[in-house]
C-alpha cells in the first residue's frame, strides 16, 4: 500500500517541475509578445502558464536525473507548444503502429 509520505513527496516533486517550467512559459509569453508586438492578453497568458506547468510535470518525470534536468524542464516551458506538437505527433505514430 502506498504511504501518505510517498504521495506527498511525489506531489512536491511534480509541482517543483511544473513551477520551473512555468517560469520558462512566462518568459516565452513575454518574449513572443515583444517579438510580434502583440498586446497582452490575460487569457492567453493564463493558457500559456497552465500548458507550460503541465508540460513541466510530464517532462520532469521523463528526463533522467542529471546535472541538466532542471534546466531542461525550464526550457520545456519556454518551448511548450512545439514540444506538445512533437509529443502529439509521436503518440499518433505509436498508435498507428500498434493498430497494424
Amino acid at each position: 500500500m502506498i504511504q501518505k509520505t510517498e504521495v506527498i513527496v511525489r506531489t512536491i516533486e511534480l509541482v517543483q517541475f511544473g513551477l520551473l517550467s512555468l517560469i520558462g512559459g512566462i518568459a516565452n509569453y513575454f518574449y513572443y509578445n515583444q517579438k510580434t508586438e502583440r498586446a497582452f492578453s490575460v487569457i492567453q497568458f493564463m493558457t500559456n502558464i497552465i500548458v507550460s506547468f503541465f508540460l513541466g510535470m510530464v517532462v520532469g518525470d521523463f528526463v533522467p536525473e542529471g546535472e541538466y534536468k532542471y534546466g531542461l524542464v525550464m526550457v520545456s516551458g519556454f518551448c511548450c507548444y512545439p514540444l506538445l506538437g512533437l509529443i502529439e505527433y509521436k503518440v499518433k505514430q505509436f498508435i498507428k503502429k500498434e493498430e497494424v
